[in-house]
């Protein structure tokens, strides 16, 4: 099971410079859910009355804090950064609707999931994947479905892995007791993620020191 606890290293880092929303989605199976944790992101983040947005800065939520309208970028990894993809080509969500996408490693079932073709004018989208032939999961990731985003006019896309490098490299561990990552390289993918997600609007990269042993 993954729980927030588990990004904990990476969205530490990215709250150092942001203010980090998190949508915590029902743990299902991939073939599970798409749509309706698709269609869960735009009231959870604008609704007027329940919608965390609208209530920054309020006594409910991070008193004396503010953001900015055209500043707000969503991103995802895995199965998240699925259901965003399937959110844009769904028309869930729309173009401008957030100043930038992060998509680490998007993982869907099949291609299907992400059937239109999405055209992106004022949306920055930033995509990190890693490709991990040993992983089932990724088996539908952006190899197979980015080709749906290529006439986004502000897009990078980046293979993030080095030798030997996974698809849970990102993240840290179940309470830093069990890895997730075998390899050594979770350093490096991690400052990888981070770097993704501060070029779609996110803000500034943290630097760190990376050790490979």
């Amino acid at each position: 099971m993954l729980t927030l606890a588990t990004y904990d290293q990476i969205l530490c880092d990215a709250a150092k410079s942001n203010i980090v929303i998190l949508l915590q989605m029902k743990e299902r199976l991939l073939n599970e859910g798409l749509e309706q944790d698709a269609k869960l992101l735009i009231p959870y983040l604008h609704d007027k009355t329940k919608g965390i947005l609208p209530r920054i800065g309020s006594s409910e939520v991070l008193p004396g804090y503010s953001y900015i309208k055209g500043h707000v970028g969503i991103g995802g990894h895995s199965r998240g950064g699925g259901v965003v993809a399937y959110a844009y080509s769904h028309k869930i969500i729309d173009d401008d609707d957030f100043s930038g996408v992060a998509f680490i490693d998007p993982v869907v079932l099949k291609e299907d999931d992400v059937p239109n073709p999405v055209s992106l004018q004022k949306t920055k989208v930033r995509a990190l994947y890693f490709n991990d032939p040993q992983s089932l999961c990724v088996v539908h990731g952006w190899p197979s479905f980015g080709d749906k985003f290529v006439s986004c006019k502000d897009i990078r896309v980046n293979d993030g892995a080095p030798a030997g490098c996974k698809h849970m490299d990102v993240v840290s561990s179940w309470g830093k007791i069990l890895p997730i990552c075998h390899s050594n390289n979770t350093q490096v993918c991690m400052a990888k993620a981070r770097s993704c997600i501060a070029a779609a609007g996110f803000g500034p990269a943290i630097e760190h020191s990376i050790e490979v042993v």
